[in-house]
């Protein structure tokens, strides 16, 4: 297969790293995911779509870059990740006229990638610890939340009796002046009764008080000297039950 001329050219000034024009088209580019989910979790498959406004029916190659390295560069505006702690960073996305190679949009803005996230449930006790690579507990470390230094702990523990919404966000540790990659803690909602337990409990107890007004309503009329089937008297101590 033939090259057309224009990427002939291109690939003889990327392999001699010479100098060339670029000429930025006005296209917008936006970048979506899906799922739009607030927090992802390794082992989650996202996907990353570049979208060109005003340009669907121009064709366009996709460059994707993650923390300044390119990732892909290819036809397909979708970047699928299968999602792991490397895949930390923030994302973006340029796009190159298909026929015309040097003329490209703008980098679209970045959209930040946080893995891995610690999730804990509302209410729930948490110890975060500051660790080596040999998983030996550190000592004489500081403890910072949202980059901002909160604690200071010969243990290297950082403990939450009871997580709140405001302890949602970024956590690290220093030691030696050296910091850990950031954890980013989610705070959960504590899950709530199903609304079909709720009404299962309901019925069991309208059940049973149920049963129990029947006993005492035979015990009443059994009292009384009277048979349960006699439905005039029945109906009378009904009422009587009910307004006395």
């Amino acid at each position: 297969m033939f090259l057309k001329p224009m990427r002939y050219f291109k690939f003889i000034f990327m392999f001699f790293n010479c100098p060339y024009l670029m000429k930025t088209v006005s296209n917008k580019v936006v970048v979506t995911r899906r799922p739009n989910w607030p927090h992802i979790f390794s082992g989650e498959t996202i996907t990353l779509t570049c979208e060109v406004q005003r340009g669907e029916t121009t064709e366009w190659t996709y460059e994707w870059k993650r923390n300044e390295t390119t990732v892909q560069s290819e036809n397909d505006k979708d970047l699928t990740l299968s999602v792991s702690e490397s895949s930390s960073g923030e994302y973006r996305c340029q796009c190159r006229l298909r026929d015309d190679w040097h003329s490209v949009t703008k980098w679209s803005e970045k959209i930040p990638l946080l893995v891995p996230v610690l999730p804990v449930t509302e209410g729930d006790p948490v110890t975060l610890s500051c660790r080596d690579k040999k998983q030996n507990l550190l000592s004489n470390v500081f403890f910072y939340h949202n980059d901002k230094l909160i604690h200071n702990d010969n243990r290297g523990e950082l403990k939450i009796s009871a997580v709140s919404k405001s302890d949602e966000g970024f956590y690290k540790c220093q030691h030696s002046g050296k910091y850990s990659p950031r954890m980013f803690l989610a705070n959960l909602p504590a899950p709530v009764r199903s609304s079909s337990n709720v009404l299962v409990i309901i019925g069991l107890f309208s059940g049973i008080l149920l049963i129990i007004l029947l006993l005492f309503l035979c015990y009443y009329i059994r009292s009384k000297g009277e048979t349960f089937f006699s439905s005039r008297s029945f109906i009378q101590h009904v009422f009587m039950l009910f307004y006395f």
